[in-house]
Formats: C-alpha cells, structure tokens, sequence
C-alpha cells in the first residue's frame, strides 16, 4: 500500500512538474513570437512608405535603400535584444538597448535632422512648393520646387536648380517672399524670312516656352499673354506681358528676360524693349 501511494504521488509530481516546463516554454515562446511579428509587420510598414517616397520621386533610390538598411539593423537588434530579455529576465539588456538606439542615432544624425527639419518647414514655417524665399546666409533668392523629407529644391532665378538639406534651412535664417506681383510689358519685333502663319505660331510657342521654362521661380505662368500686334510683309510685332513675382528686383528680372528672350529668338534679330512696367 505504501509503495502505491509513492508511486501516485511521484507520477502526480510528475505531471505537476510537465505542466509546469509547458508553461514555462508557453511563457517564453509566446512573448518571443509577439516581438518577432510586430518586427516584422513593422519592417513592410517602413518598406511600404519608403517604396511610395522613391515612386514619387521625393528621395533618390540610394537614400531609400541607406535608410531601410539602417532601420533594419536597429529593428533586428532591438528584436534580437528584446528576446533575449525575455529568456533571460537580464534587466541590463535594457540599457543596452537605449545605447545601441543612441549609437544609431549619432551615426545617422543628418538623416534624422533633415526629417525633423522638414516637418518644422512644412508646419511651422509653412513652406511649400511654390513659395520664393530668400537665404541672405548664402545669397540664394529662388522659388521652391520640392520640399521632400531630406532635402528641399530650389530654382533660382537664373534658372538654376540648387538641392539644400532641410537642416541648412532650418540652422540658417530665411525670408519668404509675399504673393505681391507687378506687370511687365515688352514689345518684342522679329524679322520674317517668308511670310507663313506657322512661323508667327512657331514664334510665339518658343517666346512662352523661354518665360515658362527659364524663369519659374520669378513669373506666374499663368498670366502670361502673347499678343500679334501687327505683321508686313517682313516684320512681326508682338505684345508680351507677364505678372513678376515680388516687387524688389524688377529692373533686373525685366533685363534678365530681355536677354534671354533675345537669344530664344537669336535667328529672328529681334528688337525687345520694355513698353511698361
């Protein structure tokens, strides 16, 4: 009777002691495959959002592909981190956490600096795409092209186009440039080498393709208008006027558009002057 008795009560210790050791392993295995998961589903929400930015153009493949590769790693050593925290119930693991996260960091601050900067230009400063701003650190005047999360892009008024980082934007002090616009009128005469209409057609497109193309950040395209004022049988007469953004720089923006209208034209000989404004 007694060996019966022990024996039950060693199987019963047994089973007790099983339970257990499956509650442990359940314990762990399931917190681990949690972490593994939300990594996961994490790493294609970045994948995602990173694909959209180089399908849009905003960032240049290399800069994706740098970027997923730093937040891979810091997402699979926080994983690794995390789990082994949860076999082993070390609380130093912690710390070593938080100083992995500020080595990556530090190593990539540009890049985290540019995203903060840009967040502060598009909200707090209120930039966008379109807006003429002035950089008197770097006496650079241009109209905003592109405000992307690491650089923004700007077209001078010599039809350059210049990429600064947000955080040079942000570091450096700016002024933006109010919507006021006044009326520039020219009168632009052309030699005809043979009187055709496709010739006067042909004229006035290259005239709104110079104005459009070379001076967006200084000019409404929009309210532009070409005029044919009168044509012989040797000579055309057109009436350009155009809206000029701001109204600080006239004389030079009217001299700038003279010139390049006058080599647009080159093999018309064209005689530009200014009627107004």
């Amino acid at each position: 009777m007694d060996q019966s008795n022990a024996c039950l009560t060693s199987i019963q210790g047994l089973v007790i002691g099983v339970n257990s050791w499956q509650a442990d392993i359940l314990t762990i295995i399931l917190p681990v495959v949690i972490t593994i998961v939300i990594a996961s589903i994490f790493l294609k929400i970045v994948r995602t959002t990173l694909s959209r930015l180089a399908a849009g153009k905003a960032i240049s493949k290399l800069v994706i592909e740098r970027a997923y590769k730093t937040i891979s790693i810091i997402i699979y050593t926080f994983t690794i981190v995390v789990i082994l925290y949860i076999v082993t119930k070390i609380h130093e693991l912690i710390y070593l956490i938080i100083g992995i996260i500020l080595i990556v960091i530090a190593a990539n601050w540009e890049l985290f600096a540019n995203f903060v900067a840009y967040y502060l230009l598009t909200g707090a400063y209120g930039l966008k795409s379109g807006d003429t701003i002035h950089l008197i650190q770097y006496r650079l005047k241009g109209r905003i092209t592109d405000i992307s999360p690491l650089y923004t892009k700007i077209l001078t008024m010599l039809g350059d186009i210049v990429y600064i980082p947000n955080r040079c934007l942000i570091a450096s002090p700016l002024s933006k440039s109010t919507y006021e616009y006044t009326i520039i009128c020219l009168e632009i005469t052309i030699t005809l080498p043979n009187f055709e209409p496709e010739i006067l057609e042909t004229v006035e497109k290259e005239i709104r393709t110079t104005l459009t193309k070379k001076f967006k950040s200084a000019i409404h395209s929009r309210g532009i208008t070409v005029s044919l004022k009168e044509t012989t049988a040797s000579e055309a007469r057109y009436e350009v006027c155009t809206p000029i953004v701001g109204v600080e720089g006239r004389e030079e923006v009217a001299s700038m558009l003279i010139r390049q209208l006058a080599q647009s034209l080159l093999k018309y000989k064209p005689t530009i002057k200014v009627k107004s404004g």
